[in-house]
C-alpha cells in the first residue's frame, strides 16, 4: 500500500463560485489517507469544469506530468469520465484510489478491466443526463420558461430583473435605455459605458466574489459589463424570442419595441435583409404572428 498519495478532487458546475463542493471533496479524501497513515504530498483541484466536455483540466494534466506515487480522489468520475483519460492514467502505472469506490489495481488487467467498466459506466450516466437536461429544457419552453412554482428559471439572474421574474428598479431602466439606443443605431460600446454610469455590475463576478467578500466581512465586488457580453446577452434575449414566438407566445420583458430593429442592434444591411438563416425566420415569424394590439413597451422573452 502506498505511503505517499497525490489528491485529485473536481467538481463540473460551481454556480457560485464557493468551491464548497471540492472543498468537501478534499476533505473527506484527507481523513480517508489519514485514517490509512497515509501521506498526502499535493491536492490537484479541478473547479467549475466538465470531464466529458473535452476542456482542459488544468490541474488534471499538472497531475498527471508530476508522475504521483498513488492517485486519491473521492470516486473514479471525479477523476475521469471518459475512456481516453483513463488510457493515459493506466500509463503513469500507478494505483488508484477512490474513497466511495475502493482500490483500482491498474497493474493487471483484470485491475484494469474493472476501471474501464467504471469509466464506460460514468459515461453512459453523463450522456444520459444529457438527455434529460434536454428534456427539461425543451418543458421549460413548453411552460414558458417557468419553474413548476411559476417562477422563471435561471441559474443567474439575468440583467434587468429580480429573481422572481419582477424588474430590477435599477436595472430595468438602464436595460430599457440600452435596447433602445440600439434600436436607434448607438453601439453595444456606448450601451456598456451607459450600464457602467448607473453602476451596473455583472450578476455572475458577484456571485463568484461572495465567498472570498463574506471571509474578508465586505460586499461582494462585481465587474463591468464588457460589449461581448452585453451582446451575448442580447443575442439569447433574441433566442428566447424565436422560441416562444413559433408557439404564438408572448411575455412582458424589460425592452422597448422592436420594431424596424434587432434587440443586438446590429441592423441588416439595406440589400440584405437578414444577415443570418435565423434573423430570416425571426422576421417571418414576427410579420405572420405579432398581435396587433401588441403594448409598444413589451420585449419578448
Amino acid at each position: 500500500m502506498p505511503v505517499e498519495v497525490c489528491i485529485y478532487v473536481r467538481l463540473s458546475y460551481d454556480l457560485h463560485g464557493n468551491e464548497l463542493g471540492v472543498e468537501r471533496q478534499e476533505r473527506e479524501c484527507r481523513e480517508y489517507a489519514d485514517a490509512r497513515g497515509w501521506t498526502v504530498h499535493e491536492v490537484y483541484i479541478d473547479n467549475d469544469l466538465s470531464a466529458t466536455t473535452g476542456v482542459e483540466r488544468p490541474e488534471f494534466e499538472r497531475l498527471l506530468a508530476s508522475k504521483p506515487a498513488a492517485i486519491l480522489c473521492w470516486h473514479l468520475d471525479r477523476l475521469l469520465r471518459v475512456s481516453g483519460d483513463l488510457e493515459r492514467v493506466i500509463a503513469l502505472g500507478v494505483d488508484v484510489f477512490s474513497k466511495e469506490a475502493g482500490w483500482f489495481d491498474l497493474s493487471n488487467p483484470a485491475g484494469r478491466a474493472v476501471a474501464r467498466t467504471v469509466t464506460a459506466w460514468s459515461t453512459c450516466e453523463g450522456e444520459q443526463k444529457a438527455i434529460r437536461q434536454k428534456a427539461a429544457h425543451r418543458q421549460r419552453v413548453d411552460a414558458g420558461g417557468l419553474t413548476a412554482t411559476g417562477r422563471p428559471w435561471w441559474p443567474t439572474r439575468p440583467l434587468g430583473f429580480n429573481l422572481d421574474g419582477t424588474h430590477h428598479e435599477v436595472e430595468a431602466p438602464a436595460l430599457r435605455q440600452v435596447y433602445a439606443d440600439l434600436l436607434k443605431g448607438g453601439t453595444l460600446a456606448a450601451g456598456v459605458r451607459h450600464l457602467e454610469s448607473c453602476g451596473i455590475v455583472t450578476q455572475r463576478s458577484l456571485d463568484l466574489d461572495a465567498k472570498k467578500a463574506e471571509e474578508e466581512g465586505r460586499e461582494p465586488v462585481g465587474r463591468p459589463w464588457e460589449a461581448s457580453s452585453l451582446s451575448r446577452a442580447s443575442e439569447r434575449e433574441e433566442r428566447r424570442h424565436l422560441r416562444l414566438q413559433r408557439r404564438g407566445e408572448w411575455s412582458r420583458r424589460v425592452g422597448a419595441d422592436r420594431e424596424g430593429g434587432s434587440v443586438s442592434g446590429r441592423r441588416p444591411h439595406p440589400h440584405q435583409p437578414c444577415s443570418t438563416p435565423q434573423r430570416r425566420e425571426l422576421r417571418r415569424l414576427r410579420e405572420e404572428d405579432e398581435p396587433a394590439d401588441r403594448p409598444s413597451e413589451m420585449l419578448e422573452v
